[in-house]
């Protein structure tokens, strides 16, 4: 048996994530980054890599980085897998608000609408 899957984070979080990664000393403010992504088409929705060339989304499963350990245990369990999940690092998520004002929340919640609609999320998960 084979099970299609994939896993997703919520927008809101993982936006601050990227720009921690991508500019290392903060020296472009959060606001900017985003801004300067989303013109620029340099944050596609994660929607917009699951459909197949038809435009179909075929997923028996969508973890959640959020759950990812009880999402990965039901898959493997339908799986008849008894393997668990090594945790190596986590770089939390519980800090993501404060990047925000209710601006950016709206241009996220605009911009993503699909995501945030296909993925059931949103900015006070």
């Amino acid at each position: 048996m084979n099970i299609v899957s994939t896993k997703h984070q919520n927008i809101f979080i993982r936006i601050p994530k990227i720009w921690r990664i991508t500019i290392i000393d903060q020296s472009i403010p959060f606001d900017q980054f985003l801004s300067h992504c989303l013109e620029k088409g340099k944050l596609k929705p994660q929607n917009y890599w699951i459909h197949n060339f038809q435009g179909d989304i075929k997923l028996d499963f969508i973890e959640k980085f959020e759950h990812l350990n009880s999402d990965f245990s039901n898959v493997c369990q339908s799986l008849g897998l008894n393997i668990e999940l090594p945790h190596k690092l986590n770089s939390g998520n519980s800090n993501y608000k404060q990047f925000y004002n209710e601006d950016l929340i709206n241009l996220v919640s605009d911009f993503y609408q699909e995501e945030i609609k296909l993925f059931n999320c949103s900015f006070h998960d």
